[in-house]
């Protein structure tokens, strides 16, 4: 993922057979993190009842909200292949806005049990989605972004090649280092 030269979210993507394809150690990172965003997953399913109520989430839960706010652009953008910049984050800050003020309107509190379950939603597609990329990543050792991998499957299953995309976070630079490393 590049940054435009006017700072907003863009996204490129490069021909199939572009980017080179992840070692051991790669590979070893995506699986690490797509089993650690199956358990936020589990764990967001099993608990959903904080998100539940007329009270407010504690401060705690804001984090992980916070966190699903931020990769939510790469998620659907690299996903599906897209390139709608940053609007798959304002959509979902505005939906949370309009559902916290409809929640004021009609139940006479900011939070209800119905924003509760669209916030839910949201949450577990965003990891959810993420954790299997990172999982198939791991497995069919997908080039580059991990949010590739549900495409590279679909290449691998069809025949027809998907267009690829360099990693926007630190698995680029685990990749560079374990290239830089083989070539020694």
């Amino acid at each position: 993922m590049t940054d435009s030269p006017s700072g907003a979210l863009s996204t490129h993507f490069d021909e199939p057979g572009t980017l080179p394809k992840p070692g051991m150690v790669g590979r070893a990172v995506r699986l690490a993190w797509g089993v650690l965003l199956a358990v936020v997953v589990w764990s967001a399913i099993r608990d959903h009842g904080v998100l539940l109520g007329t009270v407010i989430p504690h401060w705690s839960r804001w984090i992980g909200i916070a966190i699903a706010l931020m990769v939510t652009p790469y998620v659907v953008n690299i996903g599906w292949g897209r390139n709608w910049r940053s609007r798959p984050r304002l959509v979902v800050v505005l939906g949370i806005g309009v559902g916290m003020v409809a929640s004021r309107l009609v139940a006479g509190t900011w939070w209800s049990d119905a924003l509760g379950w669209v916030v839910l939603a949201w949450y577990v597609y965003t990891f959810g989605h993420l954790g299997i990329s990172f999982l198939l990543a791991a497995v069919l050792g997908t080039p580059g972004c991990e949010m590739r991998a549900i495409p590279h499957l679909w290449t691998t299953v069809t025949g027809r090649p998907t267009r690829e995309h360099v990693c926007p976070g630190h698995i680029a630079r685990v990749d560079a280092w374990e290239r830089e490393r083989r070539a020694l």
